[in-house]
């Protein structure tokens, strides 16, 4: 404390002394004991910032607003719309029962509706069978005009051409026949009462023609079959094979695990053979370094080795 002391009181007086046992650290510190104000710059310009952070900020929002606000006229800025957010699920609810009602009322009115055509048709049927029989109308007419005998009949057919039958002039129709009385309604009706549906048409199978590979499946779509068993085959060995393979990686077929296996073989006979020939001392740099990197080698060979007698081996999709 006391050299502390000591050295602010030399500092007032500008000694070497004071300097010696507090020097001078930074131009803050110089600027503080001249006397003059130390300015923050870095407090200043975190307050600028913050600042000038706020007065964007605010742009920002005041153009958001802009946007937002949508032009309105005066006379309708402050009138509150009419429409109302509709009630789902009681317009639902009177809508199921419209529904259900008129469903109802349709089917009796058809119903009713099916009532009074069977009853029609009953009482028709009735009337039909309770009617007496109506006379055949006569072909001819009492002062029809004759037919022309059968040999100028002939010759006229001969020499003209087919045509259709000629309109009858006004002074004829008195010496047509006269019209039936038949009943055409009644008696389409019975017709249809009584009438049996038409038989149904029974195809000679003599007769149809029937192609070469009738009944058998083609052969692109045979192929095609086969396709997808080979497929779905290839998909389901590769599924059982490669049951339990972690993420990422892919079982080694078996023929490309033996081939990698004679070959790891090779490469530790050769790898043996060749570090046999090495002389019996080893004091040379050269020799040493050789030695050391068939030894390290044959130790990699004989790591791999194991790992490719295995049954199973992982690699890595991307290899």
């Amino acid at each position: 404390m006391e050299g502390r002391a000591i050295a602010r009181k030399y500092n007032r007086k500008g000694s070497q002394v004071g300097n010696c046992l507090n020097p001078v650290r930074g131009i803050r510190d110089q600027q503080k004991r001249n006397g003059q104000k130390v300015v923050n710059h870095a407090q200043k310009n975190r307050l600028k910032l913050r600042e000038t952070q706020a007065k964007n900020r605010a742009l920002a929002d005041a153009k958001n607003q802009k946007k937002q606000d949508k032009f309105v006229m005066k006379r309708f800025k402050d009138v509150k719309s009419r429409w109302v957010k509709p009630d789902v699920e009681s317009r639902d609810k009177q809508r199921d029962e419209y529904i259900k009602q008129r469903s109802q009322e349709i089917q009796t009115a058809r119903q009713a509706k099916d009532t009074a055509r069977r009853t029609l048709a009953t009482s028709r049927r009735a009337e039909i069978e309770n009617a007496p029989p109506s006379r055949a109308p006569s072909t001819v007419a009492p002062n029809s005009p004759q037919a022309p005998p059968a040999s100028s009949q002939s010759t006229a057919r001969r020499n003209t051409p087919t045509r259709k039958a000629r309109v009858p002039t006004r002074s004829e129709i008195t010496k047509l026949a006269p019209r039936s009385k038949k009943d055409f309604v009644k008696s389409n009706l019975m017709s249809a009462v009584t009438s049996s549906p038409p038989k149904p048409f029974a195809e000679d199978a003599t007769q149809r023609v029937v192609h070469e590979d009738y009944g058998t499946v083609p052969i692109y779509i045979q192929e095609r079959k086969a396709e997808m068993a080979e497929v779905t085959r290839l998909a389901e060995e590769k599924a059982e094979r490669e049951k339990g393979c972690p993420p990422g990686m892919s079982r080694m077929s078996d023929p490309e695990r033996l081939q990698t296996l004679e070959v790891l073989k090779k490469n530790k006979a050769v790898g043996y053979d060749e570090l046999a020939k090495l002389p019996m001392t080893v004091e040379t740099p050269s020799l040493k370094k050789r030695k050391n990197g068939l030894e390290r080698k044959l130790e990699q060979i004989e790591e791999a080795i194991k790992i490719f007698s295995r049954s199973v081996v992982w690699v890595n999709e991307d290899e």
